[in-house]
């Protein structure tokens, strides 16, 4: 491993809100071997610049001085943009509490009345929210009152509502544009049913900031992060990993693995959930039981090739870049039944195809290659 990525492994350590100087930080900044360029790259990538400031700032000096402005400009604008989104959350989630509709923030939103309850230097670029598939018309309305509007990019709201699980909504703010994404389920169908319905009967309230807020319970919202890997971008970005993390060491005494266990097996999501819990260990966190690992039943094969992809790729920023490449060779390390994965490929939408290859979507060429897909992808594999 470089020492780029050596350093970003202690800084994303179980204790990484602490900041606590550890040995291992100061020794490696005490080498020469450090490729400054590299280490920005892949804080980038990894989306960790405020984590790196958490960490480093009271070591400030033993950087290189655009590396330190970098860093702390970079999070003190994370830090202002949270704050309005947070604002803008609480504008919504009042609205939805009158109208009796049930709202449940995920992912960056509900992680900061959780496990970033101390600091709000998370990365966020949206609001990701999540409704039953029953009151998503409400939900709808709510949203279009208060000024958003449907970001359908020309295609016909069924096409989403029938193959995806959200719908984005936009609105224009003064300081920038405010993004919306209303989630009734946490992931594609599979097998025409949706997955983890069980989450609807595990909500918790919280408190914070003087406010009474829904949250999915610890195991489901490990589950969200381990389903976001399969999505086409930055798949091993470390920031999910990250959160994952501050999730363990929040709640791991109490943590239902066994609950874990019993949704994997049920809902195909067995090698989703261990990749995760790999990436995990690979930045060293010990509060997973042996024994999950293990009842996952993923064979050793597989075990090693994902643990392998991991170590090969994650501080890789040649191979980070190519996420065409990185997602396709993921996809199929990701699902349970190699078969699912390849269906998915078989049948991707015409507008995830057009995305991932960036085509126009409404066009003559785009229409020829989708029709030719199967002969374009494989083209596409071959030539890399």
């Amino acid at each position: 491993m470089n020492a780029a990525g050596a350093l970003i492994k202690e800084l994303a350590g179980a204790q990484a809100l602490s900041t606590e100087q550890e040995p291992g930080i100061r020794e490696i900044l005490a080498e020469d071997s450090i490729d400054w360029d590299l280490f920005t790259q892949l804080i980038v990538y990894h989306q960790l610049i405020p984590l790196a400031y958490l960490r480093l700032k009271n070591l400030i000096g033993l950087l290189p001085p655009g590396l330190a402005k970098l860093i702390k400009n970079n999070s003190y604008s994370t830090l202002r943009q949270t704050h309005h989104l947070w604002r803008e959350f609480v504008r919504i989630g009042y609205v939805f509490e009158q109208s009796a509709v049930t709202l449940v923030p995920i992912k960056g939103v509900a992680f900061l009345a959780d496990i970033y309850q101390d600091t709000f230097f998370r990365p966020m670029v949206d609001i990701d929210l999540l409704v039953q598939e029953k009151e998503f018309l409400k939900a709808e309305e709510i949203l279009l009152n208060l000024g958003y509007k449907k970001d359908l990019h020309g295609l016909g709201e069924e096409y989403w509502k029938e193959n995806q699980y959200h719908i984005a909504f936009l609105k224009n703010n003064p300081s920038f544009i405010l993004r919306v994404e209303l989630h009734w389920a946490l992931d594609y169908k599979r097998k025409n049913r949706h997955i983890l319905p069980e989450i609807w009967q595990r909500l918790r309230e919280v408190q914070y900031d003087g406010k009474k807020i829904k949250l999915l319970s610890p195991e489901d919202s490990l589950f969200s992060l381990a389903l976001h890997s399969r999505r086409f971008g930055e798949n091993l970005c470390l920031k999910n990993v990250y959160d994952a993390i501050l999730l363990l060491r929040k709640y791991g005494t109490g943590f239902d693995w066994d609950y874990c266990l019993a949704m994997s097996e049920k809902y195909n999501m067995r090698v989703t959930l261990y990749f995760l819990l790999a990436q995990m260990q690979f930045l060293s966190c010990q509060n997973i039981p042996g024994y999950v690992l293990k009842k996952l039943n993923i064979s050793a094969l597989r075990k090693k090739i994902i643990r392998m992809f991991i170590s090969r790729n994650t501080f890789f920023l040649k191979k980070l870049l190519q996420h065409k490449n990185v997602y396709l060779q993921l996809h199929f390390l990701l699902h349970d039944n190699i078969l699912e994965a390849a269906a998915y490929i078989i049948n991707i939408p015409k507008e995830q195809f057009a995305k991932f290859y960036g085509l126009k979507m409404f066009c003559d060429k785009t229409d020829f290659l989708y029709r030719w897909r199967l002969l374009y992808i494989l083209k596409k594999i071959i030539m890399k």
